[in-house]
Order: structure tokens, then C-alpha cells, then sequence
């Protein structure tokens, strides 16, 4: 599998896969995101309402969220009102992450990766995107 995106150790997060095959290279954010999608855990997210939003700076920049509810997931591009959790890197870091060119600390200690909101909710995308 390949590794997701996120994170730090002091956050608790690991780096996950999002369900592709290891010879598998993403090359945009829609991509990674497409993968997510893919790689949802709906028994997992039972009981969960959560919303992500994802700012992407140049290049390869954009906003993308993520809506857990209850067991469903629905995710697009744009951005969403009162995220619980916002994630914030260039759209080529984020591929970088997807891609394990990024270190996941490497890029949250140097500032490359930010997370706004609450952090307990980032750790939870290991779980739902494993």
C-alpha cells in the first residue's frame, strides 16, 4: 500500500496507505484524494461527523474537504464552512507525502505541513483512509 499523507509522530500519526498498489505513483492531488475515496473505511467512521478541509497552496493548488457522516463519506474540491480539521500544504507537498518523497515529520517540523483545528480528528484519517 501506499503512504497517506500525514504526519508526525508527536501527533500520533503514521503514515498510512490509501489503498493503491505500491508501484502505484500519484502525480496530482486529485489523484491522492481519488485514492482516498477508494480506500474509505465506513465501519470505522460509525458514529463520526467530522469535516476536513484540505488548503493546497501552489503549485498544484486548491481546496479539497472531506465530510465523515455517520458511517459516509463525501469529499470534493472547494472548501467548506467551519472544518474541524484543516490541513495545510502546496499541492505538490501533499503528493510528495502521498508518494513517501516527504517525510511526514520532515515536512510538519519544517513547517511544510500545518494543522489547524483539532489534531485528534488528523490522527483519525489513519483509520478511515488506511
Amino acid at each position: 500500500m501506499r503512504p497517506a499523507v500525514l504526519f508526525c509522530a508527536w501527533l500520533g500519526l503514521a503514515v498510512a496507505g490509501w489503498g493503491a498498489e505500491a508501484a502505484h505513483t500519484t502525480h496530482t492531488p486529485a489523484e491522492v484524494f481519488a485514492d482516498m475515496a477508494k480506500a474509505f473505511k465506513k465501519e470505522k467512521a460509525k458514529g463520526l461527523h467530522i469535516t476536513y478541509l484540505w488548503h493546497l497552496t501552489n503549485p498544484q493548488g486548491g481546496d479539497w474537504w472531506i465530510k465523515i457522516d455517520d458511517g459516509k463519506c463525501t469529499m470534493g474540491k472547494g472548501t467548506i464552512e467551519k472544518p474541524d480539521c484543516t490541513l495545510i500544504c502546496t499541492g505538490d507537498d501533499w503528493v510528495a507525502l502521498d508518494n513517501e518523497t516527504l517525510g511526514g515529520m520532515r515536512a510538519f517540523l519544517s513547517g511544510r505541513l500545518k494543522v489547524q483545528g483539532n489534531r485528534e480528528l488528523a490522527r483519525k484519517l489513519n483509520d478511515l483512509f488506511p
